[in-house]
Formats: C-alpha cells, sequence, structure tokens
C-alpha cells in the first residue's frame, strides 16, 4: 500500500496503526516503515498515529494528522473503519479527496464501497486464509496458539489492492 503511495507521487504519507495486541497492526507498521525506508522517505514521528480498528480512533487520529501545520497527502489507515473515518475528518475539515489527501484502508469490508468516494483498500482471500488454517490445524502444523510449529512453513496467499475514488496519483 505504502509503496503504491510511493509510486503515485506522494511522499508525506502518514499511517493510522491498528490495534497494538493484533500482530496484523504490527505487520502491516512495518510494511508502511519498510516502503519508506527503501525509498528513503523520512516522515515526522507525528505522522504515526496509534488506532485500535475501529471508526472512533480513526477519527481521533485524523484529527490529529490532518490538523497538522504541514498534514500528509496521504493516509494509509490499517483498516477500512479507520480508513471511512479518515475520510470524514477530512471532508469536514475541507480537503478534497483524493486531490488533496489520498486514502487507503485495508481488508475491502462492505464499508468500503458504502462512503464516498470508495475506498482503495487491500482485499485479503479470506476464504482462501480461512481453508489454509483448517488445513494447517488438521495437519498437526499449528499448535494451541496458532503458531507454525515449523517456522519455514509458510503459505502466501495472494491480495489484491482495489484502486477506487479515495486515491489518486500526485501532480508532481
Amino acid at each position: 500500500v505504502t509503496e503504491l503511495l510511493i509510486q503515485s507521487g506522494h511522499s508525506r504519507i502518514a499511517h493510522i496503526i491498528g490495534h497494538p495486541s493484533q500482530g496484523v497492526s504490527r505487520l502491516r507498521y512495518q510494511g508502511y516503515l519498510d516502503a519508506l525506508r527503501s525509498n528513503q522517505i523520512n516522515v515526522p514521528p507525528e505522522y504515526i498515529e496509534q488506532g485500535f480498528f475501529n471508526y472512533k480512533s480513526g477519527l481521533e487520529s485524523a484529527e490529529k494528522l490532518l490538523s497538522l501545520a504541514n498534514p500528509p497527502t496521504a493516509i494509509f489507515a490499517s483498516n477500512d473503519d479507520m480508513a471511512a473515518a479518515t475520510l470524514s475528518v477530512a471532508n469536514m475539515k475541507g480537503f478534497n479527496v483524493p486531490n488533496d489527501l489520498s486514502i487507503i484502508g485495508f481488508d475491502d469490508t462492505h464499508l468500503a464501497t458504502t462512503v464516498w468516494p470508495h475506498l482503495t483498500t487491500v482485499r485479503q482471500p479470506i476464504t482462501e486464509m480461512a481453508e489454509t488454517a483448517i488445513t494447517l490445524l488438521a495437519s498437526g502444523q499449528l499448535d494451541d496458539a496458532s503458531q507454525l510449529k515449523n517456522a519455514e512453513l509458510r503459505n502466501i496467499l495472494d491480495f489484491e489492492i482495489l484502486q477506487r475514488g479515495s486515491s489518486t496519483a500526485r501532480e508532481s
């Protein structure tokens, strides 16, 4: 997601992290940092906000980000609820989405196409993920804590970035 924003011309990219107790939050945040690092982009610490995978935390985080003296031109929210909240705050503050601000969410929930403009988001192969987890559990390759017993065993499933109206290329 962050690479897409960078390739679209953004360098002032903020991130709203998901709930701190969930591993996916850490992974999405690490992906954000890795993309910035590999493109030699430094962002100020105030461009990173802690969310909790809910609309309210998205509102609070977006309010802080969009009130900065030098606000981001793009925000990657760790899920669609927080991205939708960001869209709401952007509209209340007079930002034109996607011309002034690109917003990208994650999960491709129903909400992603309920708001306007529709959210650019990541669709995960939920059915295939569930089937893979069941297969791993049934084969004894996962322990009770949902940890792989064999660290080398990895299943990589394709995801899809659905580009919709909430993000656009940045004019140079």
